[in-house]
């Protein structure tokens, strides 16, 4: 074998194999990744194009406590509050007032934040596509997050979202690769975005990666594509290695579906146990194939499961669902059901060495 391709699912800059000679990576370079994932960055790089939510960067714990208290008496709104890196919500709050920045951050005496005004909203779109070359943005299409919070919980498709308003959301994304693709990325990507109620858009983050959904964003393109057009990682191929559009590039058309889909990434708030295991039941593709060929309405799968007889901390994730139908009702009905046979394989945890 002349050559070695890696298709990895986040470029990390700890994994210096693609060095050698001979080995390529399918992916995103490394150095911009990190530069991305960093929150302050990825502010100081797209608030001069997109919309965003105004900001200050506090450089300690101290500063932080006393910047907040600043904003807060001026402006009078609680406020989102984010180490520089910060994923699926782990390291970042909505501050309601200064206890809640204590109690979050207190530990990161030396750390540096971002800080901004909390903005109201009523959903949290996000957009998955490929960063090509500085003229060619590939869009797969447009899903509705599930947050609790700060912490993302999973997606729904197709999004809820007005036309108007998703094609404003596609829009934005082609501006944030084009200036990724500026700066030399090349790859998969992912935004996030909120939409307030009298629909103003403000961009929140690009992931510099395959999200948590990429799957299901494949799954959902392989039924509604054309059979001769290539899928996302064929289309990511030829971004990173070439930088030119795969043969037979076409984007979905995602306003004219009768394909559900949603996920739901069961977490737990308390110390568990499981005394039961929940084995894969179906492949994910076959399941999206079963509901795109009409054999069956509805079907859900539980993907991941911890297993059996596992202690699992608090925060931490029990299983994943992952739901496909021909409506809202039918998606969120099986999410439900999922959610019911994750329950029965736990039971609370009880320390016995008190």
């Amino acid at each position: 074998q002349n050559e070695l391709l890696i298709y990895m699912f986040e470029t990390s800059p700890y994994m210096t194999l693609n060095e050698k000679d001979g080995v390529t990576l399918i992916g995103p370079d490394k150095d911009l990744v990190t530069l991305l994932s960093n929150k302050i960055s990825l502010y100081d790089i797209f608030s001069p194009i997109l919309p965003m939510a105004e900001y200050s960067v506090s450089e300690s714990y101290k500063s932080l406590i006393e910047d907040s208290k600043r904003i807060m008496q001026n402006s009078g709104r609680s406020l989102f509050i984010s180490l520089e890196k910060s994923a699926a919500g782990a390291n970042s709050i909505i501050a309601h007032s200064i206890d809640d920045i204590e109690k979050k951050f207190s530990m990161h005496t030396d750390d540096t934040f971002l800080v901004t005004e909390f903005i109201e909203h009523i959903s949290d779109p996000t957009s998955l596509g490929v960063v090509i070359n500085e003229n060619d943005i590939y869009v797969a299409s447009v899903a509705d997050q599930r947050i609790d919070g700060t912490k993302f919980k999973g997606s729904t498709y197709p999004s809820k979202m007005s036309r108007v308003v998703q094609e404003e959301v596609i829009e934005q994304t082609r501006i944030v690769g084009r200036e990724m693709a500026r700066l030399g990325y090349r790859g998969l990507f992912g935004c996030d975005f909120i939409v307030t109620e009298d629909e103003k858009i403000f961009f929140i983050e690009t992931n510099p990666r395959k999200q948590g959904t990429t799957m299901e964003f494949c799954c959902m393109l392989r039924a509604q594509l054309p059979k001769y057009a290539p899928n996302l990682p064929e289309l990511e191929l030829y971004a990173v290695t070439k930088s030119i559009k795969a043969p037979n590039m076409v984007e979905s058309d995602f306003f004219d579906t009768n394909l559900f889909w949603s996920t739901y990434n069961y977490k737990i708030e308390n110390k568990l146990i499981t005394h039961g295991f929940l084995p894969y039941q179906n492949e994910e593709v076959n399941m999206f194939d079963n509901v795109t060929n009409n054999k069956i309405n509805k079907e859900f799968i539980v993907l991941e499961h911890v297993g059996q007889d596992v202690f699992v901390n608090e925060g931490s994730f029990l299983g994943r669902i992952i739901a496909v139908g021909k409506s809202y009702e039918d998606i969120e009905n099986s999410i439900e059901m999922g959610k019911k046979l994750v329950a029965y394989t736990v039971k609370e945890y009880v320390n016995e060495n008190r």
